[in-house]
C-alpha cells in the first residue's frame, strides 16, 4: 500500500501536544514506536498545512520512522485504540486519512480507569506512584470525506483488559481540578442525560465524571448513544452511581458478546453473504503488500527467491499493482489445484495490464467473468483436448508447491 496516499486532520490540536505527556503516560502503554509515529504524524500535519499542493506517499512514512509496513500499521492500531488517532481508508481513490487526537491532560488521564489501569499494570506499584508524583500540580490544559471507512481499532481490539480489575482509589497523589477539555460533545452528553431521565433515569455522577466515563466506554466499545441508553435501562437501575459503573460496563461487554454470536449463528441471505465477503475479500486485496499475501496464501514465513522474481515482476514489467497481484495470485491458486503457475499467471497479467485493470474490484470481476466464459468453451472442447491442455498449463513454467492449511479467507470467489 505503499503507493496510496496520506492526508493528515489535527483534531483540535492548536500547539504541540506536551512530550513529558507522551513520554511518561501513554509510552507505557504502545510503545515507543508507536509514540514515535505519533510525533511524526503531527509534525507531517503541519507541514501539510504549509505545502498544499503537494501529495505525499505512504512511502514516505516509512522511510521517516524507519519501520517496515506491517509494523507501522501494528502501532497504529495500538494509537488508534488509545484515542489518539483515528484512520479512515478511501480504496477506490487510493489515500489513507490520519485523523490526530490530542492527549488527555494528566487529570482526565487517571480518571479514566482503562488507560489508568493498564498504565498500572505496566509499571508496577512503585514507578505507578512516582509518575503521580510528578504529575501532582500539572492540570493545565493540553491544546490542541464521506467516501471513507472508518477502520480504527478500539481499545479491545489491541488490548488485553481481561486482569485489570484494580483498586487504585487510594493511589491518587493528584486531586483532579474542574476542565473544559473533553472528547465527547458536549451536546451527546446533554442527550444522554436528558433520555436516561426520561426512562425514570438520574445520574449521581457529575457532568466531569460522567463525560470521563462516557469517553472510556466509548473508547473501549465503540457503541452508540442509543445502545447505551437501552442497556442502562435494561439493567433496571433508578440511579447512577460510582459504585454500580461496573454493573452497566459488564451488561455492554455481555451484550455485545451475545449480538457477536447472533450475528455468527442467525440465517442469512446466500446472495447477500456473498457479496458482503467479496467486499471484505477486496478489502483484503487492497490493503496488503502482495508479499505478505503470498506468504499468507502458501502459508510460510519467507518466500524463495523465484517467488520473489514472480512478484518483481509482475510489479515491474505488467506494471500490477498490490491489489490486482494479490487478485490474481489468489485465482491462480484456485484454479490450479493449489500451484501457483508462473507463466500461467504472466498470461493473465498480460490481459489485466492491457486491459488497464487498476484495483483488486476490477481484476476479480474481470476472472471470474473470464473464467465462467472459458467454462462455456471447456464443454464443447472434446475430453482428450481438455487433457491436452490440462497438460499444457502444467508444463507452462516452475510449479510452486503448497501446504493445505492456509490461512486466508478463499470463500469471496464462489464456486471456481
Amino acid at each position: 500500500m505503499n503507493f496510496y496516499e496520506y492526508r493528515i486532520f489535527l483534531n483540535n490540536i492548536i500547539d504541540r501536544p506536551s512530550s513529558k505527556v507522551l513520554t511518561y503516560l501513554y509510552q507505557p502503554i504502545v510503545g515507543v514506536e508507536a509514540i514515535t509515529i505519533y510525533k511524526t504524524l503531527l509534525e507531517e500535519g503541519l507541514i501539510l498545512k504549509e505545502l498544499k499542493n503537494y501529495k505525499f506517499k505512504l512511502n514516505r512514512l516509512f522511510v521517516l520512522i524507519g519501520l517496515k509496513e506491517e509494523e507501522y500499521f501494528k502501532n497504529i492500531k495500538k494509537l488508534e485504540a488509545i484515542g489518539l488517532l483515528k484512520t479512515l481508508i478511501n480504496v477506490k481513490k487510493e489515500y489513507y486519512v490520519f485523523n490526530l487526537n490530542s492527549p488527555l491532560e494528566p487529570s482526565l488521564f487517571f480518571e479514566n480507569e482503562t488507560l489508568n489501569n493498564h498504565l498500572y499494570k505496566k509499571l508496577g506499584n512503585y514507578d505507578y506512584e512516582v509518575l503521580r508524583f510528578i504529575f501532582r500540580d500539572d492540570n493545565k490544559i493540553i491544546t490542541s470525506e464521506s467516501e471513507c471507512v472508518d477502520i480504527s481499532s478500539s481499545f479491545t481490539d489491541v488490548f488485553d483488559i481481561s486482569n485489570l480489575g484494580i483498586d487504585l482509589s487510594n493511589k491518587s497523589f493528584l486531586k483532579p481540578k474542574p476542565s473544559k477539555l473533553f472528547t465527547l460533545n458536549e451536546k451527546d452528553l446533554n442527550d444522554i442525560i436528558n433520555n436516561l431521565e426520561k426512562n425514570g433515569v438520574t445520574c449521581e455522577l457529575g457532568k466531569e465524571l460522567m463525560y470521563s466515563w462516557l469517553n472510556e466506554i466509548f473508547l473501549l466499545y465503540k457503541i452508540s448513544k442509543d445502545l447505551f441508553i437501552k442497556l442502562v435501562v435494561k439493567a433496571g437501575l433508578k440511579v447512577i452511581t460510582k459504585n454500580n459503573r461496573t454493573i452497566i460496563n459488564s451488561l455492554i461487554l455481555t451484550e455485545l458478546k451475545y449480538k457477536n454470536n447472533l450475528l455468527r449463528n442467525q440465517l442469512f441471505d446466500v446472495n447477500e453473504s456473498m457479496i458482503e465477503k467479496r467486499n471484505i475479500k477486496v478489502k483484503e486485496m487492497e490493503t496488503i503488500k502482495c508479499d505478505l499475501y503470498l506468504k499468507a496464501l502458501i502459508n510460510v514465513d519467507n518466500l524463495l527467491t523465484s517467488q520473489k522474481d514472480l512478484l518483481r515482476e509482475l510489479t515491474m514489467k505488467y506494471k500490477l499493482r498490490d491489489g490486482v497481484i494479490n487478485c490474481l495470485l489468489e485465482f491462480s491458486y484456485l484454479k490450479n489445484e493449489k500451484i501457483i503457475v508462473a507463466n500461467y499467471i504472466y498470461k493473465i497479467a498480460r490481459s489485466l495490464n492491457e486491459n488497464n485493470i487498476k484495483t483488486a474490484e476490477e481484476a476479480m470481476e474481470y476472472l471470474i467473468i473470464a473464467h465462467k466464459n472459458s467454462r462455456v468453451l471447456k464443454n464443447n472442447i472434446k475430453d482428450s483436448d481438455a487433457l491436452s491442455i490440462n497438460k499444457e498449463v502444467k508444463n507452462m513454467g516452475y510449479e510452486i508447491k503448497v501446504e493445505n492449511d492456509i490461512k486466508v479467507d478463499l470463500s469471496g470467489w464462489g464456486d471456481l
